[in-house]
Order: structure tokens, then C-alpha cells, then sequence
């Protein structure tokens, strides 16, 4: 979604459309990890130094509400936030923390277990795995 899209939507569901809260989707959208409110915060900061942490946090609060932008807790200290609104999975390392998106994997047997055994008619879920990545398999001595 580029700047007039989202701006059109801000605006569509009564938000004022302000440079910061562009910057903080466009930025979001352009990352393959799904970031921290502090990690965009650190990224945003020299081009807007006026920009606040909790600017952040509420920024990504309305676009949760409009659609835009997903919450994804992996139970770490903070939450991490994804443009990518499509279904897919996580994976996290547990050694160095590295999350990831997995977004070739057809989950559809799974979904339809779940929703066989529960009864349940799903309609959004999220999927999170933990291991240790690539990396942190060929430092075992660390």
C-alpha cells in the first residue's frame, strides 16, 4: 500500500494523516522482520525528531484497528507488528531472537483440524514456532 492509499484510509476512518504516521507505515511495510514500537521508534527518530515512543505505539494501535497492521505477541518483552496482513506463520530463534515470517507454507489440513476438532469456524489465527536458526546452530560454542 503506498502513502496515498493509507492516507486515504487514515482519513476514510476519521484519523488525521500526519508525515509521522505515514513514516511509521512505510517504514513497517518495507521490513521482511516484524519490528518492535522501540525498534521503529530508533529508525524514525533522526528523520523525526519530534517523533515519540508512544507516537509509535499509538500509531500502531489505530492502524491495528483499521486493518493495516497486525499484532504479533511471541511472549518476548515486547510485541512485534507486521505490515504483511496476509496469513502465514512465525518462527523465532531462541538464541539470538530472530524472528521470522513464513509465508509459503500451506497450513489449510491444519486449520481444518483445528476447526473439525473445536467445532470452531476459524477466522484469523497465528501460528508461532521456536527452534534455533541457521546461524546459532553453526555457533553451538557461544
Amino acid at each position: 500500500m503506498d502513502r496515498q492509499e493509507v492516507s486515504v484510509l487514515l482519513r476514510a476512518n476519521g484519523f488525521k494523516v500526519t508525515p509521522q504516521r505515514l513514516a511509521v507505515y512505510m517504514l513497517l511495510q518495507g521490513l521482511e522482520d516484524q519490528p518492535t514500537a522501540d525498534i521503529l521508534y530508533r529508525k524514525l527518530v533522526e528523520k523525526y525528531p519530534t517523533l515519540s515512543l508512544a507516537t509509535v505505539y499509538k500509531t500502531l494501535e489505530m492502524y491495528i484497528r483499521i486493518g493495516l497492521v497486525q499484532r504479533v505477541d511471541m511472549g518476548e518483552d515486547s510485541c512485534r507488528y507486521d505490515a504483511n496482513m496476509d496469513n502465514h506463520l512465525y518462527i523465532r530463534c531462541d538464541k539470538c531472537g530472530k524472528v521470522m515470517a513464513l509465508t509459503d507454507i500451506d497450513d489449510s489440513s491444519l486449520l481444518a483440524d483445528v476447526s473439525k476438532v473445536s467445532g470452531y469456524t476459524i477466522r484469523h489465527r497465528q501460528l508461532f514456532f521456536y527452534g534455533q536458526c541457521s546461524q546459532c546452530q553453526g555457533n553451538e560454542d557461544n
